[in-house]
């Protein structure tokens, strides 16, 4: 039989939006076409309402909402709408309906009717379908793109999709929550075309962003107040949190963790979310690594001091964990966070029985600027390491640089994070930390087995007690070990009411009311 991979390739973030409301259309003033430095957008007009400000510090340089991370989660909800959105379970957005065969391999989607792209083209099943299909390809690095692979995608009627699976797939709709639909016929790079509450105004690679409210926005009842969003890219969080201070932005995205007590200070609101995912580290796990041997991978586990990770480079923010799965997912296994500890002796004596009595050195990528908080980390982890005899050689590189030598294994120990823990326990398991070819090259056939039984398990009762099976199988082995939970915050002044986040950590906009 064929082997199918369900999963993710290796080329490759909890408020639900506030409650609804009625909101009368505003007048459009003057007429105003925006020309643009270095990618044009659709023409805008001059709107009733304030303008919101939001301050990033990771550079944009296309309009191509994936893969879903930091620098694009503060602006995807703008722009694009995705066929459910995900509130604890799925909840109607373009599909007005959906109904899943009782195998769970067969998903049919009734699409909402008189949705239209900025540009006035009607949302139609066979764009939706356009977009699963361009999903599959790899280079798009599309979440769950592996997996989205395996289905066959149809158009029944001009508001009907049908998505069929070989097997099981009660994930899919969690998958589909983070899958924005674009026209496809724009230019998706620097002028695209969307559904959203906002539609483009300027756009100038690198340097800022501007969108301007959807007066013909599909959902009435959540029609923006705010007429505008700029997104200004700031070089460094000192100068974002400066801007912020000072009131020349009023949304900070994602601000230095060791900086929130100084926002706190300052009277800022700390806007998050049950954390999806945790900080942690990378292991290569393949054969001649100094890492290869898992008694290894858990003695550095047993090395590291998760409670002082929190107090000193999170403020107290990140609960401290060595559970993959965060605490807020049904996969949740809490005896493995009692049993978790800072033991320098156990430690030690793995390395004994591992081989490794007399130490060994051990390569650490650090990422100053992609991972502050486990980047400042580090060298309390090097003090202690060396007191059981490893050495632990740091080399600090670019986020650029960081990613490439994990993606081209040439690595040892990484630091990163992964999100994805607090949906359905199946979509942990597209993403490129725990997928069966995930970037630890671990690749024992029994991790398959247990995956491919969990994901073809029908009853949901089952499948959760299988992922704990799972969980517990991942402290043991240890090719990805877990330090802290890992929240998305906002930081956002205090007169911005209304600022919500999806359970994705994705920013939403329509609600919010400034003076």
């Amino acid at each position: 039989m064929e082997e199918i991979n369900l999963f993710t390739t290796r080329n490759t973030g909890n408020i639900a939006p506030a409650s609804l409301k009625t909101l009368t259309r505003r007048s459009l003033l003057t007429g105003l076409s925006m020309a643009l430095a270095l990618g044009c957008s659709l023409p805008a007009l001059a709107q009733e309402g304030p303008t919101l400000t939001v301050g990033i510090s990771t550079p944009v340089n296309q309009l191509i909402p994936h893969s879903v991370f930091q620098g694009t989660m503060p602006w995807i909800h703008t722009m694009y709408d995705a066929l459910v959105f995900w509130d604890g379970g799925p909840t109607p957005q373009l599909a007005e309906s959906w109904e899943m065969s009782e195998d769970s391999r067969t998903l049919t989607v009734k699409l909402r009717q008189g949705v239209t792209f900025h540009d006035g083209k009607p949302l139609t099943a066979q764009i939706v379908v356009d977009n699963l299909t361009w999903a599959t390809d790899p280079a798009n690095n599309v979440t769950g793109n592996a997996f989205l692979k395996t289905g066959t995608f149809t158009a029944v009627d001009d508001h009907t999709v049908k998505l069929e699976f070989p097997i099981p797939a009660p994930q899919i709709l969690t998958v589909l929550a983070v899958l924005p639909i674009m026209d496809l016929t724009s230019d998706i790079v620097s002028q695209p075309n969307g559904t959203g509450p906002f539609k483009l105004a300027e756009f100038i690679p690198g340097t800022s962003m501007s969108y301007v409210r959807n007066d013909d926005y599909w959902d009435k009842d959540r029609l923006p107040d705010v007429a505008r969003i700029n997104f200004p890219m700031y070089p460094d969080n000192a100068s974002l949190m400066a801007a912020l201070s000072s009131g020349q932005v009023q949304i900070l995205a994602f601000p230095d963790f060791r900086q929130l007590s100084v926002l706190e200070g300052q009277g800022m609101q700390l806007v998050s979310q049950d954390p999806p995912g945790n900080w942690m580290l990378r292991f290569n796990a393949a054969e001649g690594s100094a890492v290869a041997d898992p008694r290894v991978r858990t003695a550095i586990s047993y090395a590291i001091n998760r409670p002082v990770f929190s107090q000193l480079m999170t403020g107290g923010k990140s609960t401290p964990t060595c559970s993959h799965f965060p605490p807020a997912s049904p996969a949740y296994t809490p005896e493995i966070d009692e049993a978790c500890e800072y033991n320098l002796d156990k430690a030690k004596a793995l390395l004994t029985e591992a081989g490794f009595g007399d130490g060994l050195t051990v390569e650490y990528l650090a990422g100053s600027v992609r991972q502050p908080e486990l980047t400042g980390y580090v060298p309390i982890l090097q003090e202690d390491l060396a007191k059981i005899g490893v050495t632990l050689a740091i080399e600090d590189l670019s986020s650029q640089a960081l990613g490439d030598r994990v993606q081209q294994d040439n690595f040892q120990v990484a630091g990163d994070w992964y999100p994805w823990g607090i949906f359905d326990p199946a979509v942990f398991f597209i993403g490129p930390s725990f997928a069966p070819n995930n970037l630890s090259n671990f690749t024992d056939p029994a991790y398959l087995d247990m995956l491919t039984a969990a994901q073809s398990e029908v009853d949901q009762n089952v499948r959760i007690e299988l992922y704990k099976d799972i969980n517990r199988y991942l402290a043991e082995q240890n090719f990805i070990v877990p330090i802290g939970t890992r929240p998305y915050i906002y930081a956002v002044r205090p007169e911005v009411t209304g600022f919500g986040l999806d359970p994705f950590g994705m920013a939403f906009y329509n609600d919010v009311a400034m003076p």
